[in-house]
């Protein structure tokens, strides 16, 4: 997905910056609260990073792999640098942002290797997740019963 932002906050992040860093909306949370000059609770650590950084010091952009899962149909995703995998209900792909944008070439059956290292990743951070959340979480719960779908 790419979703623009427009940020403005006079005397503190110039006008004009232009980036690609690859961002996620958990991020506006530990940016905003160090804009606020306090930080995040140790002990709940955030999902996201401080934008800021980037934001009003023009700093270079950051690879990441961005892990999440959304209710409706099921959906679990994985993006890394140019790659993405998701899985909605039954149905899994495998796209080269780069290449294909707009994610209408799925690639799962010539990049194989890459599609079963992001599936394989996707399930190792859901597993970590939910352990830190405990198993009250229906959807923890359904994501340990639903199989793994590689195919």
């Amino acid at each position: 997905m790419r979703v623009p932002a427009i940020i403005r906050w006079p005397d503190q992040i110039p006008c004009g910056i232009v980036s690609e860093q690859v961002t996620i909306v958990m991020d506006w949370f530990p940016t905003l609260l160090v804009a606020a000059g306090t930080a995040p609770d140790a002990a709940y650590p955030s999902d996201g990073i401080d934008l800021l950084p980037l934001l009003t010091q023009r700093a270079a952009s950051t690879p990441r792999k961005l892990f999440w899962r959304y209710k409706y149909n099921d959906q679990q995703a994985e993006r890394d640098g140019d790659w993405k995998h998701i899985k909605i209900l039954d149905n899994t792909f495998l796209f080269d942002l780069a290449e294909d944008p707009m994610e209408r070439a799925n690639l799962k059956e010539r990049h194989r290797d890459v599609y079963e290292r992001l599936v394989n990743e996707w399930n190792q951070w859901n597993e970590r997740c939910c352990r830190s959340t405990g198993t009250a979480s229906p959807a923890c719960s359904r994501a340990r019963n639903s199989p793994t779908i590689l195919a």
